[in-house]
Parts: C-alpha cells; structure tokens; sequence
C-alpha cells in the first residue's frame, strides 16, 4: 500500500497543474457556530480548489517542473527496440511513466541544484543580495533576490567577496 493519500481530484494529471491545492477534509465551518468535525471515517483529502470554486475551465496544461521527482530526472537512453511504458530516474530511484518520462526523455525538464535553500538569508556585507551558506550538495550559492527551491545560484559566496588573502 502506498503511504501517500489519495486525494479526490478530477485526473491523474491534477498534482502536476499550478491550481492544486490539497487538503484533509475533517469538516464544516458553520457561520455563527463554528468549526463542526466531522465523524473520524468521513475524513478525506481533497483539493480545494476543486471544493470551493471547481476546476477552472479550460484546465492549465500540467507543468513538468512542478510533477519533478527529483532535482535532476535522468533516464536511462534507450537505443534500440521499443521504449519501456515506466523507467527508474537514475538521480533519485524513483519510477518515472507517462508524460512526465516523455518530458524527461526530450529534455523538457531543466536541471535543479540539490539544497532547497532553506538556509538562505540576506548577505551581510552586500546589500540586496541573498546567500545560503548551506554545504548541502555543495550550495554556498548568492542571488540578487530571494532564492526559490532547489534554484540555481547567480554567484558563489566565494565569487561575491574578495579575497582579503595576502593584503597587508
């Protein structure tokens, strides 16, 4: 049994488009009463958006970047014979099948740095600048803005600063 919930949406391709937005459903906030808990075993997920507004018409087209399994999805090139319908990502294991392996096979997906940035916080001695001193897959990674996850950095810390090696 797999450990991830099943969340009610309307296809397959739902977690991979920018309006999802999973939630466990656990009840109703009434106006005037409040919040009223439902029975344990009536409980759900559910995508809210597809709750409060439904799903809007038409549906945006479903974005690789956002259905990644990993930093940097790589395949195994096939040479000859049909292609497997599933293929392991050589990066993290994971089985990649559908249109997100033929994203990966053409290319469509463009490589992420390893650390999520989690760490990054404004530059001290540059004004405007971001950096991450995280050594998680090797960061130490300086932006003129606020790093998203898993970006790749503009600068290193060591390119930002001169060195003050050999001054008097």
């Amino acid at each position: 049994m797999s450990d991830k919930p099943k969340v009610d949406t309307l296809d397959p391709l739902c977690p991979s488009r920018r309006c999802y937005h999973p939630v466990e459903w656990r009840g109703h906030l009434i106006k005037g009463v409040g919040y009223r808990y439902a029975p344990r075993d009536a409980w759900h997920w559910r995508c809210e958006t597809r709750a409060q507004r439904g799903c809007p018409d038409p549906l945006p087209e479903p974005d690789p970047d956002k259905a990644r399994c990993c930093h940097a999805p790589a395949v195994r090139l096939v040479v000859r014979g049909t292609l497997p319908q599933r293929q392991r990502c050589l990066t993290c294991g994971a089985w990649l099948s559908g249109w997100i392996l033929e994203a990966v096979r053409a290319g469509r997906i463009e490589e992420r740095h390893p650390c999520a940035h989690t760490m990054a916080a404004p530059s001290i001695l540059r004004a405007g600048w971001y950096e991450c001193p995280s050594w998680e897959g090797g960061c130490r990674g300086a932006w003129d803005h606020k790093p998203k996850p898993h970006e790749l950095p503009q600068a290193t810390t060591d390119c930002l600063y001169p060195s003050t090696e050999g001054e008097p």
